[in-house]
């Protein structure tokens, strides 16, 4: 049977620096001081510079957890569950367009919004039409451009 892995082994050669703690990480750096382990031998221990266990100390002392503080920015306005309801409903129903997807999956969101997730997943929808053009001749009017859009209408132009 091989070996388990040991808390801090480097599970994949994809680690990127600078990346933050886990917050089991850092629970561990904060038990390892709390029982007299020297700032490098924790460092050592983790796989990280001793200035990280500094800092994940210090962050301890001055907010008084170990969890991570809260991005930036805007919170996101899709749940991973109105995500999925919105990809399973637009995968059934292709043709289905953005305002009746939103009221069958219960979101309160712009269509944009839903447009770019799609777009994501590369998932094609109804409102984006295929348009076919022919050049046609007639007698009467000359040459015009005839556009055959996919919802079976005709168009005329450029006469």
């Amino acid at each position: 049977m091989a070996n388990p892995r040991q808390f801090g082994d480097v599970i994949s050669g994809n680690c990127r620096p600078l990346q933050e703690l886990s917050t089991d990480a850092r629970a561990f750096v904060v038990g390892a001081k709390a029982l007299g382990g020297t700032t490098s031998e924790v460092a050592e221990a983790i796989g990280c510079h001793a200035s990280t266990i500094r800092r994940t100390i210090q962050r301890l002392n001055t907010t008084e957890t170990t969890q991570s503080r809260r991005r930036s920015g805007a919170p996101k306005k899709l749940s991973a569950r109105d995500k999925r309801a919105l990809l399973r409903i637009a995968r059934a129903s292709p043709e289905i367009n953005y305002r009746d997807l939103q009221a069958r999956a219960g979101t309160n969101v712009h269509p944009r919004t839903i447009q770019r997730l799609l777009k994501e997943y590369n998932i094609p929808i109804g409102l984006r039409k295929s348009v076919q053009c022919s050049l046609q001749y007639t007698r009467n009017s000359g040459l015009y451009l005839r556009l055959l859009t996919s919802t079976g209408g005709i168009q005329n132009g450029l006469r």
